[in-house]
């Protein structure tokens, strides 16, 4: 609550604190819950006006801790009420657009608060203020020091074994750097409150910010998520500079475009791009797909090829972009080809089976069956954007897999949904 007492003082506004439990004494998330308060003491410092009054409760009822966040401020009109937690909501009362905002910060709360297997409540008349009630699950710590010993006994606290492997996991993340590339403040601010729980990541403002840092000493990120429209230097540029890179270009660049944004998604995907979401998009689906570029990167570690391989003068003939290029197009070209296969790939390449995939290998991280899987699920996703009508069984076939229920498994593990959801 300190936190705010500087912005409130500057605005006139009072906060009251009456909160009753510690809580240290309670098993839950504390760094979550947090940024749960944080944000709505945030908003209800802002929208309360002059000599107004932001009231801050807290209590356990229930098997719950719940906060509630008072304020005398302007209120929320009874049809905002019910978006107000939705991403990018921006009220249409022309009289409150300057406080209406992107929606990203009472949306990242909503989705905080649904981690916590919790629920959050709104009440609000315009004119007279509103109030916000979080209600969190939490378990009662019984702490007793043994007076032996100055070592604390945390009593009645049981990890299963589940909770264990995932708390794991999520600190084997950390070693993995999200670089988010972002000039809109609240929507950046939104990824990196989503991300920095599993990750460690660098903030960007725009394209140009990005490549200053890219190219200086600092620690090159595991992941560059970019939006396409920046100043100075946009999404597009900025992955036109990394893929030109030979030191920055395994990196895997995640772009989001706006849903109508045709044209940059075929320019991504011509340049290079790893992988493209709209916008607005699903945080679950974000993340996941997160995961699945990084357990790529992991593969992407450059291999180093012997001096005296036998295609060390073949892999020296063409230029190495041109060269990633042209097999692409080979394979989107035969992709619904019975007679692709590695074989087929190696012979188009002009190149031997073992030195085909020792060139490929080194190029993207990739043995040659990933890559061409890899390929056409890039080509069905493409299917399933550009045409409406098309069906899924249609593009499973055109990408010249024949098991439709094999399709649909590997498009969702890809991309986090089923192919009939796009």
């Amino acid at each position: 609550i300190s936190d705010h007492s500087q912005l409130a003082d500057q605005l006139g506004v009072k906060i009251i604190n009456h909160c009753n439990p510690d809580y240290s004494n309670f098993k839950l998330d504390h760094y979550n819950l947090k940024k749960i308060i944080n944000n709505l003491l945030s908003n209800a410092v802002k929208y309360t006006l002059e000599d107004g009054t932001v009231t801050v409760t807290c209590d356990y009822i229930n098997d719950n801790i719940q906060v509630k966040i008072i304020d005398t401020g302007v209120g929320i009109s009874r049809d905002d009420q019910e978006k107000v937690f939705d991403r990018y909501f921006q009220t249409s009362d022309p009289e409150k657009i300057v406080l209406g905002g992107t929606g990203i910060g009472l949306a990242l709360v909503s989705e905080l608060v649904n981690l916590l297997h919790g629920e959050i409540l709104l009440t609000s008349a315009v004119g007279k203020g509103s109030t916000f009630t979080v209600n969190v699950p939490a378990e009662k710590i019984n702490n007793t020091i043994s007076s032996n010993t100055d070592t604390l006994v945390v009593e009645n606290i049981e990890v299963s074994e589940n909770e264990l492997f995932s708390e794991i996991l999520i600190n084997s993340t950390f070693n993995h750097t999200i670089m988010v590339v972002e000039d809109n403040h609240d929507l950046r601010e939104f990824l990196v409150e989503g991300l920095n729980v599993q990750y460690t990541v660098v903030q960007c403002s725009d394209g140009k910010d990005a490549w200053e840092s890219l190219t200086s000493d600092l620690p090159t990120p595991s992941l560059i998520l970019s939006d396409v429209m920046m100043p100075r230097m946009n999404g597009l540029q900025l992955l036109k500079a990394v893929k030109s890179i030979p030191e920055l270009r395994k990196i895997p660049f995640l772009l989001l475009t706006a849903k109508s944004g045709h044209e940059h998604k075929i320019d991504a995907l011509r340049i290079g791009v790893d992988d493209y979401m709209s916008k607005p998009f699903d945080t679950d689906e974000l993340h996941l797909r997160i995961s699945n570029l990084l357990s790529f990167y992991i593969q992407r570690e450059p291999q180093i090829f012997n001096d005296n391989c036998d295609s060390h003068n073949e892999v020296n003939s063409i230029k190495k972009d041109s060269w990633l290029l042209i097999l692409e197009n080979v394979c989107r070209t035969n992709i619904n080809n019975p007679l692709l296969s590695v074989d087929f790939l190696a012979d188009q390449m002009q190149l031997g089976r073992t030195n085909f995939y020792k060139r490929l290998k080194y190029e993207t991280g990739l043995t040659p069956n990933k890559y061409l899987k890899e390929v056409r699920l890039q080509v069905a996703r493409d299917l399933l954007t550009n045409q409406d009508s098309i069906s899924v069984k249609d593009t499973a076939f055109q990408i010249g897999i024949l098991d439709v229920n094999y399709f649909s498994k590997m498009y969702k593990a890809r991309f986090g949904k089923n192919p009939s959801d796009v």
